[in-house]
């Protein structure tokens, strides 16, 4: 990594530090559906075919 640059990773990677994500959000069945809902949708596959398009990558390497 550059120097000056920091990564603070209870930042970046909250989730895996909060308690109350924990048990809101991750355990949550409710909350999973409507993430799976997101990643498997319209928006979601659309910014897919973006930037694979984009970066003249191949499609099938990725998936939302």
């Amino acid at each position: 990594m550059p120097e000056g640059i920091q990564t603070v990773d209870n930042l970046l990677r909250f989730f895996d530090y909060c308690k109350q994500y924990q048990k809101e959000v991750r355990k949550n069945r409710t909350a999973l559906v409507e993430y799976w809902k997101f990643m498997n949708g319209a928006v979601m596959k659309e910014v897919l075919d973006e930037v694979v398009s984009k970066h003249r990558l191949p499609k099938s390497d990725f998936s939302p």
